[in-house]
Parts: structure tokens; C-alpha cells; sequence
């Protein structure tokens, strides 16, 4: 009796053991490891953070805008010495016509043939009449003779700036911006703009201001004091 007992709880102790064990097992298939790991990416240099990115941006726009500013100055300085140009040479040719005998000195002009009549008639070398071979030798024209190779040749460059004064002179100008305003100053002429405005009216009230007690009393309450008196 005593030994079935002692064999029966060994058996009993076994049976525990092998299911404490298959529970091990079980809960080893079963355990969820948790394992943390930290990352740590490398850091990207080209990233700039708002302000930078900010700053960045106004110094090249300002960079831009510096830029531009010179590039109207020197075109207007451009086109200032392009006019002084035209004046200068054109006034040049003026005095040197008029003051220098050996300048352009080839046009058969009437005073030219009334000195020509006056040599002949005090007997003296005479030029008329002149056939057009003499006048093709050296070079003599009349002032409405068409123009020569060379003065044909001279006028290419006046002719384009006088072209390009002309052709500017009939734009109009009605657009806002640095080439607009780069254009109205280069051409100095009147243009047209329509704005949309919307002010308050509050600019036109007439604000209140505190009374001037000194000046009141002085101009007004003493004068009227001693004429209260007086008449007392």
C-alpha cells in the first residue's frame, strides 16, 4: 500500500515537473523580447534652418538688386554721352565750316560765282563756265548735290542714333518696374499711369487740438476784465 502510495507520487512529481517544464518551454516560444536601438543618422551639412535660408535669400536679393541699380546708372551715363556726342560733333562741324577756309571748302555757291563775274570783269582768271569733267576733278558741288561716298559712309552712325532717338521717342511707357522706370528716365518724356487708390478719410478730418489758454487770456478774458471794471 505504502509503496504504491510512494510510486504513485512519483509519479505525480514527474508529471509536475515534466509540465512545469513544458510551461517553460511554451512561455520561451512565447516571450516577447523588446530591444531598443538608437539610430543616429549623419547629418546632412546642405540643411539651413528658416532663418538662415531667410538671410541667404535677402543677401542675394539685395546682391540682385545693388546689380541692377548700377546697370541703370551706367545706361543712363550712356545715353547722356550718346547726346552730348551728336551735340559736340554737330557744333564741332558748325565752327569748322564757318571759321576754317580749307574745311569741306567745295561748294559752287552763288557768292562763289558772283566773285567768279567780278575776276572777269576786271580781266583777271575766271572759272566760268565749269564742265562737269572739271567738277568731277576736283571734287566741286553745289549745296543741293547729292551726297558723296565718304559722307554717305560718315552717316551710317548718326543715321542709327537719330533711328533709335526716333523709334524710342514713340513708345509710351505705361508699366511700373525697374526696366519701365529705367525707360522713363532714359527717355524724359510724359506717360500715363492709372492707379487705384483707396484712402481714408480720416487724413481730411481736421484733428482737435487743445486751446491755447495763455492766448485766450491775455487777448480775450483781460480785455473783457477791464472793460468790466470800467463800466463798474
Amino acid at each position: 500500500m505504502t509503496n504504491q502510495v510512494l510510486s504513485r507520487t512519483k509519479n505525480l512529481d514527474s508529471d509536475l515537473t515534466d509540465a512545469h517544464n513544458l510551461t517553460e518551454d511554451i512561455l520561451d516560444h512565447l516571450r516577447v523580447n523588446m530591444h531598443y536601438r538608437a539610430i543616429v543618422e549623419p547629418r546632412n551639412v546642405r540643411i539651413y534652418g528658416i532663418k538662415e535660408v531667410k538671410y541667404r535669400i535677402a543677401q542675394n536679393f539685395r546682391l540682385l538688386k545693388i546689380i541692377l541699380i548700377t546697370l541703370k546708372q551706367i545706361l543712363g551715363c550712356l545715353f547722356v554721352v550718346m547726346i552730348y556726342t551728336i551735340f559736340r560733333d554737330s557744333v564741332k562741324m558748325i565752327n569748322n565750316y564757318l571759321n576754317d577756309i580749307d574745311f569741306d571748302n567745295v561748294y559752287l555757291t552763288s557768292y562763289f560765282w558772283h566773285i567768279d563775274r567780278k575776276r572777269k570783269n576786271e580781266g583777271k582768271i575766271f572759272l566760268h563756265p565749269l564742265s562737269n569733267a572739271e567738277m568731277r576733278a576736283n571734287n566741286l558741288m553745289t549745296p543741293i548735290s547729292p551726297p558723296t561716298k565718304a559722307e554717305i559712309r560718315a552717316s551710317w552712325l548718326p543715321l542709327a542714333k537719330f533711328t533709335f532717338l526716333f523709334i524710342t521717342a514713340l513708345f509710351v511707357i505705361d508699366g511700373t518696374g525697374f526696366i519701365a522706370d529705367l525707360v522713363k528716365e532714359m527717355i524724359e518724356f510724359d506717360y500715363h499711369s492709372y492707379r487705384n487708390m483707396t484712402v481714408s478719410l480720416e487724413e481730411c478730418i481736421y484733428k482737435p487740438v487743445s486751446p491755447n489758454w495763455l492766448y485766450a487770456g491775455k487777448y480775450i478774458l483781460f480785455p473783457l476784465g477791464i472793460m468790466f471794471l470800467l463800466q463798474v
